[in-house]
């Protein structure tokens, strides 16, 4: 149910899972990961999102909070620490153009698009190329994280996407659940206000509130 009004598109509902007990069942493949009190004191159901690489593998997977006032919403595994810590390996092509946003569930409604495990995550860069990937990072100008990980991906030679002042919302699931843009609609406004090298820095002074 909480798919469902996440409006996470159906055909992507294979790639979730849920877990009713998220550490005790973490403890089960990463033996003494969470202690026996926080498994008696602090274990809750989890929304469950498998990272898999190309072959099928999985190398990692988050555990997302259903309760909007979780203090940790997402608790992320990893099980191969040499693996690339990016979501969508397994249907990304290299071939065609790639955007790159933040989160695993928003990465889920636009065309070969990967999601970074955590904000400061280098992986990403060993593995799309600068001539075809857009990053599109959370809609928070006055977030200093945000606007550090933009720097750096423009200072990188990489095309970063400013949305428009008209979209408020602050991520992909939020615009489109928001109905502020459909995913097509999306799409397009991302690569329509997409800049790289001195523009986007340009645009980035513009755009930023602090």
């Amino acid at each position: 149910q909480y798919v469902v009004n996440r409006g996470i598109p159906s055909d992507q509902h294979y790639r979730l899972y849920y877990c009713p007990a998220y550490m005790a069942w973490v403890n089960e493949s990463v033996p003494n990961k969470f202690s026996a009190e926080s498994v008696a004191n602090k274990d809750e159901p989890r929304l469950v999102i498998p990272f898999v690489d190309r072959a099928g593998h999985v190398f990692a997977f988050q555990g997302r909070s259903f309760n909007p006032n979780s203090k940790i919403k997402y608790i992320t595994i990893v099980l191969d620490e040499d693996a690339p810590r990016v979501f969508g390996l397994d249907t990304f092509e290299p071939s065609k153009h790639a955007i790159v946003v933040e989160g695993p569930l928003d990465a889920m409604f636009l065309p070969n698009t990967l999601a970074l495990a955590g904000g400061d995550n280098d992986d990403i860069y060993k593995i799309v190329r600068k001539e075809n990937t857009t990053f599109l990072f959370d809609n928070e100008p006055r977030h200093k994280d945000t606007l550090r990980r933009m720097e750096k991906a423009i200072t990188l030679g990489y095309a970063v996407s400013f949305l428009p002042s008209t979209i408020v919302s602050k991520d992909v699931n939020e615009i489109i659940k928001n109905k502020e843009a459909s995913a097509e609609e999306l799409t397009g406004i991302i690569f329509r206000n997409s800049y790289s090298g001195n523009t986007a820095k340009i645009k980035l002074a513009q755009w930023r509130k602090i």
